[in-house]
């Protein structure tokens, strides 16, 4: 069984800036992958933006299921950002 955790903060701009960055031999290294950062954000980068919310009105959606995983879809992401 696969398991994660999710971290609710804000996004560094830079990778200097973040917490999980430190200065090593005069480079910037990744604690969380542990790998050297070079300039910008990489692509592994473990640090991503909540998802969207998916548009929710019966007019939209096609089905009454699609209406209600739209709906669980919004409510579990206003969970993680702590809005229940």
């Amino acid at each position: 069984m696969n398991k994660g955790f999710i971290v609710v903060d804000d996004i560094p701009v830079i990778c200097a800036e973040c917490e999980r960055a430190e200065i090593w031999s005069y480079k910037l290294y990744c604690l969380e992958e542990d790998r050297v950062i070079h300039n910008s954000k990489p692509d592994w980068c473990p640090i991503k933006p909540i998802p969207e919310r998916k548009m929710c009105t019966k007019s939209i959606c096609i089905s009454t299921e699609e209406y209600n995983q739209r709906k669980g879809w919004n409510a579990c992401l206003e969970e993680i950002e702590g809005k229940m």
